[in-house]
C-alpha cells in the first residue's frame, strides 16, 4: 500500500491485493525438495558468488557445516581454484547454464572429490539466484580408473606374452581387435579391417581354409576355437600365431559372438623345430646316450644304447647303468667317477662293459651333470662311444709295431743273408772261373775248379730260387697247380728226390732211408706234384745240414684223406723254446753272426708256406742233442677208378731233327745252340716272336720249338698260339727266367706242350728232347 494525493491534495491510501498462496506453496515445495535432495545443492548469489543456501548433502560432500558455508565463496573456502572456475565458465552456454561438467572439488580435510557440476540461474520472488547441483562421482571415477589401470596391466601382460584379445560378432561378421594385434600382424590399428574376410588377406594362403573351417565348427558345434596359422608381415617376414576362443550365446540362447585371444608363437615354433632337430639328432646319434636321475636310475636311452647292449628300452628304464658293468673295472674307478660328477664336473674314461648276452665291449664314456636354474643337479647325461673296433685296431697296430720291429730285424737279416749267400758263391764262381783259363793247369785241377764253380753256381741258384719262392708266398702270388698222379708216381717222386741227396749222404757218411707204405695201384692222388717235391727237398736239405752223424729217414703214411709225410734226422736237435719260431724266415738255432751253415735260411719258411697254401699243417718234434722229426700233411682226394692217370706214350726218334730257338737273349740262345750242336742237332735261332712265326710258316722241317716267353715284337705266349693255329702238331717247349707260379699253366693254356725254367742243366734239357723223340743217347 502507498499514500496517494489527488487533485485536491486529498491524501488517499491506494493498495493492490493479489493471491500469492500458489507462489508460497511452490517456494515451500522447492525448499523442501532442496533440503531432501540426495544431490549436493546450493544457491549462490550470482553477483558476489557467496553461498546463500546449501543442503545437507552439500555439507556432507565438502565436510563443511551450514554455518561455515553460508556467506562464503568457494574460493574463500578453497573448495575450488581460479583455474577450475575459469574452466567451468568456458563450458557455460550463452545463458550461463552449465550441465554435467566433470571437475574436482577440495573438501575441508583436503580430500579431492570428483563431481559432475551443473548450474543454472533461477528466480525466486523475482530475485535471481544461481542454483547449483553437484553429483559425487568419486567412487565411479575410482572404478573407471581401476578398470583403465586393469586394462593397461592386461594389455601389458598380453604384450609381454605376445598376445592380444579379439571379439567376432557372428551376425555382422565383424571383428573387434585389441591394440596388441598391431604387433602380432605387423600393421597399425588403422589398417585392421572390421570383417573377418579382410583379415584373412594377412594370413598365409595355405592356412586360410583351415582357419575358416575351425571357426565354422566352433559356431555350429560349440567347441573351443583352436587354430595355428601363419601371417605375412608387410616386409615379407612370416610369423606363427595361435588363436584360441569360446562361443558365447545371446539371451535367447542363439550363437552371438566368439571371444578369444591370439598369441605369437614364432619363437615357440622355432624352439620346437630346434628341439625336434635335437631329438632326432639324439635318436639317430651313432653314440649311445643315457639320461639318469641323480640316484642313477635310467630315465632315457636312445636306440643306439639298445642296439649296442642288446637290452630293450623297457628293460633299461628304471634300472641302474651298473647292469652293464663287466666286473673288470676297479671299484676305485667308479668312486672317482661319482666324486667328479657329484661335484658338478664332467668325467671321461674308457670302460670294458658287458652286453645282455654277456659279450664284453669297450666304450669311451663322458658323463656330465645337468643342473636347474638354481644349480641343483637334476639329471646325469652319459654319452658313450663304441670303441671296440678302435681297441682292436690299436691292438693290431701294437702287434703290427712288434711285427714291424721284427720285420726291421728281418730286413737286416735278409740284407746280411742275401749278401752272404750271393757274394760267397759269386766269389768262388769268379775266382775259380778265372783260374780255369790258366794254361798251366793240370786236368785234375781244371776238373776240380770246374766242380767248385758248378757247386757255387748251384748254391747261388738255390739262393735266388729261395728268395723268389718266399716272395711269392708272402705276396700271395704262389698258385697251387693240382693234377692227378698215381700212387706209383708219388713213390717215384720220393725216389728221385732222395737220389739227389745221395751224394750228401755219402760225403757226410750219413745213412739215408726211405719208408713207404705198400703200393696201392688202385689209388690216384690229386695234388701239386712239383710243390710237394719242393717241400720234401727243403726238409731233406735241412736234415742233412744239421746232422753230423747217424741217419736221415723220409717217408709217409696214408691217413684218411691226408698224406702224412715225415723227415727224421739224428742231428743236433732244437731247443724247446725255439721250436715255435723255427719256421720263421732266416731262423736257425744259431744267431746270424755265429752260424756255421750255408744256405738262405728260408727253407723251413718256404716249406711251411707251401704246406699251408695246400691246406695242410706242418710241425716238428725235437729233443736237443737227439735229433728232430718234421711232419707235414697234405690233403688229397683218394679216388678209385673214377679218374685214371694219363700215361705218357713213347715218341719215335725224329730223323735229322731241326730245332727252332726263339730267344732275344744272345748268350741264352748261344748256350742252347752249343748244347744241341754238341749232341748232333741242327738249330735255327731267331730273336723275336714274329720271326719265330715266320720261320715255322716257311720251314716245315722244324721238329721242335724252344720258345722264350718274354720277347720283343710278339711275346712267346702269342707266338705259340699263332704257330699252333697252322702247325698244331709241332711241339713247343716254353722257356722262361721268371719262374713265377702260374707261368707253366699259362704257357700250356696258350698251346705250349712243355715248360722248362732258366737256368737249366744240360741233362734236364736233353731229357725234355727225349720226351719228344728229338734226342737219343748214343
Amino acid at each position: 500500500m502507498q499514500p496517494v494525493e489527488d487533485e485536491t491534495l486529498k491524501r488517499t491510501i491506494f493498495g493492490v491485493a493479489s493471491d500469492i498462496s500458489k507462489i508460497k506453496f511452490s517456494e515451500e515445495k522447492f525448499a523442501k525438495l532442496f533440503q531432501i535432495n540426495p544431490s549436493a545443492c546450493c544457491l549462490i548469489d550470482p553477483d558476489n558468488h557467496k553461498y546463500l543456501e546449501v543442503n545437507e548433502a552439500f555439507c556432507s560432500l565438502l565436510g563443511f557445516s551450514n554455518h561455515e558455508l553460508i556467506g562464503k565463496t568457494a574460493l574463500d573456502l578453497g573448495v575450488v581454484t581460479p583455474e577450475i572456475i575459469h574452466a567451468v565458465s568456458q563450458k557455460a552456454d550463452t545463458n550461463g547454464k552449465v550441465t554435467n561438467v566433470e571437475t574436482e572439488l577440495k573438501t575441508k580435510n583436503g580430500g579431492i572429490k570428483h563431481v559432475l557440476f551443473s548450474a543454472e540461474n533461477i528466480y525466486l520472488q523475482d530475485k535471481k539466484y544461481c542454483f547449483t547441483v553437484v553429483n559425487d562421482i568419486t567412487d565411479r571415477k575410482q572404478v573407471e580408473e581401476a578398470l583403465i589401470e586393469s586394462e593397461k596391466r592386461l594389455n601389458l601382460a598380453l604384450s609381454v606374452a605376445k598376445m592380444a584379445y579379439w571379439r567376432f560378432e557372428i551376425a555382422t561378421n565383424k571383428v573387434e581387435w585389441s591394440e596388441g594385434h598391431q604387433v602380432l600382424f605387423g600393421i597399425s590399428m588403422e589398417e585392421f579391417a572390421e570383417t573377418l574376410d579382410d583379415v584373412q588377406n594377412h594370413v598365409h594362403e595355405e592356412d586360410r581354409e583351415y582357419g575358416e573351417k575351425n571357426l565354422e565348427r566352433t559356431i555350429k558345434e560349440n567347441v573351443p576355437f583352436d587354430n595355428t596359422y601363419r601371417v605375412i608381415y608387410p616386409n615379407g617376414d612370416i610369423h606363427w600365431l595361435h588363436s584360441f576362443g569360446y562361443l558365447f550365446n545371446n539371451a535367447q540362447g542363439a550363437p552371438d559372438h566368439v571371444f578369444g585371444v591370439t598369441q605369437d608363437i614364432t619363437d615357440q615354433k622355432s624352439t620346437e623345430n630346434e628341439l625336434r632337430k635335437l631329438s632326432r639328432a639324439v635318436e639317430q646319434s651313432p653314440a649311445s646316450i643315457l639320461i639318469t636321475e641323480p640316484d642313477g636310475k635310467i630315465v632315457y636311452g636312445n636306440p643306439k644304447v639298445c642296439e649296442l647292449t642288446g637290452y630293450p628300452i623297457e628293460e633299461l628304464l628304471g634300472q641302474n647303468p651298473r647292469i652293464m658293468q663287466s666286473g673288470e673295472t676297479p671299484r676305485e674307478t667308479y668312486k672317482i667317477l661319482w666324486d667328479a660328477i657329484l661335484s658338478g664336473n664332467e668325467y671321461r674314461n674308457e670302460f670294458i662293459n658287458k652286453k645282455k648276452n654277456g659279450e664284453l665291449y669297450w666304450e669311451s664314456v663322458s658323463i656330465s651333470p645337468i643342473v636347474d636354474s638354481r644349480g641343483k643337479i637334476i639329471n646325469f647325461l652319459a654319452v658313450k662311444e663304441d670303441i671296440n673296433e678302435r681297441k682292436k685296431m690299436i691292438a693290431s697296430l701294437q702287434e703290427a709295431l712288434v711285427k714291424a720291429e721284427s720285420a726291421d730285424l728281418l730286413k737286416k737279416a735278409f740284407i746280411q743273408n742275401i749278401s752272404h749267400e750271393i757274394r760267397t758263391p759269386m766269389n768262388s764262381i769268379l775266382g775259380f772261373g778265372q783260374l780255369t783259363s790258366d794254361p798251366d793247369l793240370t786236368q785234375y785241377e781244371r776238373e776240380r775248379y770246374f766242380t767248385i764253380v758248378k757247386a757255387s753256381a748251384n748254391r747261388l741258384m738255390n739262393t735266388v730260387t729261395d728268395f723268389m719262392d718266399i716272395s711269392l708266398i708272402i705276396s700271395g702270388n704262389l698258385e697251387i697247380q693240382k693234377k692227378y698222379f698215381s700212387f706209383g708216381d708219388l713213390l717215384d717222386l720220393l725216389y728221385v728226390t732222395t737220389d739227389k741227396f745221395m751224394p750228401s749222404s755219402k760225403a757226410q757218411n750219413i745213412g739215408l732211408t726211405l719208408q713207404t707204405p705198400p703200393i696201392t695201384t688202385k689209388l690216384n692222388i690229386y695234388s701239386d706234384y712239383e710243390l710237394l717235391r719242393k717241400v720234401l727237398s727243403h726238409l731233406l736239405y735241412n736234415a742233412f745240414k744239421f746232422t753230423k752223424q747217424g741217419t736221415v729217414s723220409v717217408g709217409f703214411e696214408v691217413k684218411g684223406n691226408e698224406l702224412e709225410f715225415f723227415v727224421k734226422d739224428t742231428g743236433v736237435g732244437i731247443n724247446k723254446e725255439l721250436q715255435a719260431i723255427i719256421f720263421d724266415k732266416f731262423m736257425q738255432e744259431n744267431p746270424l753272426d755265429t752260424r756255421g751253415h750255408e744256405g738262405s735260411g728260408l727253407g723251413l719258411s718256404i716249406a711251411k708256406g707251401i704246406v699251408e697254401l695246400m691246406g695242410g699243417n706242418i710241425w716238428l718234434e725235437s729233443v736237443k742233442g737227439e735229433g728232430s722229426t718234421f711232419f707235414f700233411t697234405i690233403p688229397v682226394y683218394l679216388v678209385g677208378d673214377e679218374k685214371q692217370v694219363q700215361k705218357e706214350t713213347a715218341v719215335s726218334p725224329t730223323a735229322k731233327p731241326l730245332i727252332l730257338i726263339a730267344d732275344d737273349e744272345l748268350y741264352a740262345g748261344f748256350l742252347l745252340e752249343r748244347i744241341f750242336h754238341k749232341n748232333g742237332i741242327d738249330v735255327i735261332v731267331v730273336e723275336n716272336g714274329q720271326q719265330a712265326i715266320d720261320a715255322c710258316r716257311q720251314n716245315h722241317t722244324i721238329s721242335l720249338v724252344m720258345m722264350d716267353l718274354k720277347m720283343p715284337v710278339i711275346n712267346g705266349f702269342e707266338a705259340t698260339k699263332q704257330i699252333k693255329s697252322f702247325r698244331p702238331e709241332l711241339p713247343v717247349i716254353a722257356l722262361t727266367a721268371f719262374a713265377l707260379s702260374g707261368d707253366e699253366n699259362r704257357a700250356l693254356e696258350n698251346g705250349c706242350d712243355d715248360y722248362i725254367s732258366k737256368p737249366f742243366e744240360q741233362e734236364a734239357m736233353l731229357n725234355k728232347l727225349k720226351k719228344y723223340g728229338i734226342y737219343t743217347e748214343s
